[in-house]
């Protein structure tokens, strides 16, 4: 599931530009990830998220912010809690966009 791990960083990072709008293409994306994601086994579910949450606080982005914006997740997507949690032990000012 590497591919499904790089494309949810890319659309976390790379659509964040298109702030204020939702793009048919992000939109499109994200569906295709949800519908991937869905299918996967709970197991796969665990070391998936382990992979993006490894990958994010890898990310130059992540270590030079101060202030980082997160959007919950549902409970079918990628989980963010644990992402939100870990953002806070760093010492990250973590804000939720309304």
């Amino acid at each position: 599931m590497k591919v499904l791990t790089v494309m949810i960083i890319y659309i976390h990072v790379v659509f964040k530009a298109q702030s204020g709008r939702i793009s048919t293409e992000r939109l499109r994306i994200m569906a295709e990830l949800d519908c991937k994601f869905d299918k996967m086994s709970k197991v796969e579910k665990f070391f998936e998220n382990q992979s993006i949450r490894k990958q994010f606080f890898e990310l130059p982005q992540y270590r030079a912010a101060d202030r980082i914006g997160i959007y919950l997740s549902r409970p079918d997507q990628p989980d963010t809690i644990e992402i939100f949690k870990e953002m806070l032990k760093d010492g990250k000012h973590v804000f939720i966009p309304w």
